[in-house]
């Protein structure tokens, strides 16, 4: 309906690391979505 000729969408999560006892754990932060798109 929109007439795009391309769609890319790309999506980033990021990780901040904490140490913990037993060596160190990944927290997950919020994702990051990247759209980008070629209109006719």
């Amino acid at each position: 309906k929109l007439e795009f000729d391309s769609v890319d969408i790309t999506q980033v999560t990021i990780s901040k690391s904490r140490k913990t006892s037993k060596g160190t754990m990944m927290l997950a932060r919020n994702p990051v979505t990247i759209i980008s798109a070629t209109k006719i």
